[in-house]
């Protein structure tokens, strides 16, 4: 199994799992059509990997289905917390994970991609709150906060790829 799909697939079932456990605590929300709308995202997220996985290892010199998949990530995380408590869900440390999980492709612009695009879309849920759903809307300092920290996070990625690029036998 290769580290992003490995990754990918940890993920939603850790994912899947606490969402379960909420059900059945009965917390409210995660029931009825919010929990269907969530089993079928992550059935769909699954079935997006297997298939992008199967798309990069054709193209394994190809960049064009990392950014795929990478934006597909990005996208569906955005989706399902759009369902829920947007940018006051506690889920929305699914973007910085998926900045960190892009670092197991070792591919810079990839990084800086997933960075800006989770920072966009988180960017957007703050927006769409405000607006639309002011019940799950966050303060200024703290949006902002979490912004800068998915940047920081980035950077601090692509640190450690450079240093891993620096000391790889071939690299040298």
């Amino acid at each position: 199994l290769k580290p992003a799909m490995a990754f990918t697939l940890i993920a939603l079932v850790a994912f899947y799992l606490f969402h379960l456990v909420l059900l059945a605590l009965g917390t409210t929300g995660e029931g009825g059509r919010f929990h269907w709308f969530a089993t079928g995202l992550v059935a769909a997220w699954a079935v997006a990997a297997i298939v992008f996985q199967r798309w990069t290892s054709r193209n394994p010199r190809r960049i064009l289905p990392a950014y795929c998949w990478a934006a597909s990530n990005v996208l569906l995380v955005t989706l399902f917390l759009l369902q829920a408590d947007g940018p006051r869900s506690p889920l929305v440390i699914a973007y910085p994970l998926l900045i960190a999980g892009t670092a197991l492709r070792y591919r810079t612009g990839l990084l800086w991609f997933v960075t800006s695009l989770s920072a966009v879309n988180y960017v957007g849920l703050v927006a769409e709150a405000a607006l639309l759903r002011p019940q799950f809307s966050v303060r200024f300092k703290d949006w902002v906060i979490f912004t800068i920290g998915l940047f920081v996070l980035g950077f601090v990625q692509r640190l450690l790829l450079r240093r891993i690029k620096a000391t790889s036998p071939g690299e040298r």
